[in-house]
């Protein structure tokens, strides 16, 4: 049996598990790099809640996942388009974490009224496949809309940006943590809270 046909029959065997509540999914080749995740609609998994997936994934459908979903990982997906109007529409969201390789495009938005019940947001090294040693595009610019994520508690971030405009609007916001940022980043911030060095 195929790789592609072995990934396949896996894809169909998920969707059969209707009591399922967490999904761990893993792709990497013979060289231990990160390979296509053969992964078909989920949306028949009404109980699904951990979704935890490590490969690289063509697109995110609008029925990829169930509305259960309240916690959704991914890394190495070197997703090309801005998945956020996609994933936004998971209404049970609580925690989300993009981490290294997850998304490859350029510009990221978090429109108005998406992600109404995110708790944790949890953005590390994008455009790095750090173990893998693989070096992507970087996203260039991240927008917050006014209204996104009215019920976000805790941002951890490990770009190398934040969004222009957006996070003074986040009201509910308890906790920002920031690692990696460009030291203009950090002198910008004591001048704008009037810390002197």
């Amino acid at each position: 049996m195929s790789e592609d046909s072995q990934q396949e029959a896996l894809a169909e065997w998920v969707r059969k598990l209707k009591n399922l509540r967490v999904l761990r999914l893993k792709s990497t080749d013979d060289l231990g790099q990160p390979s296509c995740l053969n992964l078909k609609s989920l949306l028949g998994l009404g109980v699904l809640s951990n979704i935890y997936l490590v490969g690289k994934l063509q697109k995110l459908s609008e029925d990829q996942f169930p509305p259960s979903v309240t916690r959704l990982t991914l890394s190495a997906s070197e997703l090309r388009d801005d998945s956020m109007p996609t994933l936004e529409k998971l209404l049970n969201l609580r925690i989300l974490e993009l981490f290294s390789g997850s998304y490859t495009g350029t510009r990221m938005v978090f429109s108005s009224k998406g992600f109404g019940q995110l708790r944790q947001l949890r953005l590390w090294k994008l455009h790095e496949l750090k173990e893998w040693r693989v070096e992507l595009e970087e996203l260039e610019e991240w927008t917050v809309e006014k209204g996104a994520m009215p019920s976000i508690r805790e941002i951890c971030n490990k770009l190398k940006m934040l969004p222009e405009d957006g996070l003074q609007h986040l009201s509910t916001l308890q906790k920002l943590k920031l690692t990696g940022m460009p030291k203009e980043f950090n002198a910008k911030v004591n001048k704008d809270h009037g810390h002197q060095d």
